[in-house]
């Protein structure tokens, strides 16, 4: 992984979730929700996927859709199963370099928009995509993830 992106990634959620202006009335509670989730990406960032699952519910559901062509799309549900994809799943890539587009924090979800590109590690071949991720958090711990994946074409600026 690419981790002065990650890093970089990771240190621009709290701004990014200041510029969604959250409800005032609700703020404390999508804080502690972006916080989690700056948490989990962060875990994710050093390769720490345990501890990223420990964020998580024990039954917790992970779906990636999008185009067929990417290799990482499908359905995972409860917490080893779930840590199982994310190690698989970024095992794939190498280069990331994801740029957060956009959070909104509500009582019980988080929405992240982000670019990102890279390369997968089997053929070297440039990718770029544009990602939408709907977290449903509950108890303190992720319940769901949704994540909706567009594939964008890596040679063109996003």
């Amino acid at each position: 992984m690419a981790q002065n992106h990650l890093d970089q990634f990771v240190g621009d959620i709290d701004p990014a979730f200041r510029a969604g202006k959250a409800d005032a009335t609700r703020e404390e509670a999508a804080s502690r929700n972006v916080a989690l989730l700056r948490e989990v990406f962060g875990a994710v960032a050093r390769g720490d996927f345990d501890a990223a699952a420990r964020a998580m519910h024990d039954e917790v559901e992970l779906e990636i859709a999008g185009p067929a062509a990417l290799p990482f799309l499908g359905r995972w549900r409860g917490r080893a199963e779930v840590a199982e994809a994310m190690r698989r799943n970024f095992g794939m890539l190498e280069d990331q370099a994801p740029e957060i587009r956009s959070i909104e924090a509500k009582e019980d979800r988080v929405d992240v928009v982000f670019h990102e590109r890279g390369r997968f590690r089997d053929t070297g071949a440039a990718y770029a995509v544009l990602c939408a991720q709907h977290f449903t958090i509950g108890d303190g711990k992720i319940r769901r993830v949704d994540q909706f994946v567009e594939d964008l074409d890596p040679t063109v600026e996003a």
